[in-house]
């Protein structure tokens, strides 16, 4: 079974984007295979774990996460924006 997570918190400066994933997910009925996973203290733990990172933000970069990505060795999918 494929399975998704979305480990991320709320931002102010990109508000609304955890609605709309969450959103897509039930317009799609995929709520089977998709975690929504907000818990900021287990961000970098779920980062160490998975298979691949993917990093999308509309107003700011976020080097945290992506220097605790290439830290672990994940591959990493970046928005061109």
């Amino acid at each position: 079974r494929t399975e998704l997570w979305v480990v991320g918190t709320a931002s102010e400066y990109d508000p609304g984007y955890l609605e709309e994933i969450q959103a897509h997910i039930e317009q799609t009925g995929k709520q089977q295979q998709v975690r929504m996973i907000q818990d900021y203290n287990a961000l970098e733990p779920y980062l160490i774990a998975s298979d691949a990172a993917v990093l999308y933000y509309r107003d700011i970069y976020q080097s945290a996460a992506l220097s605790q990505a290439i830290g672990a060795g994940k591959p990493c999918i970046l928005s061109n924006l």
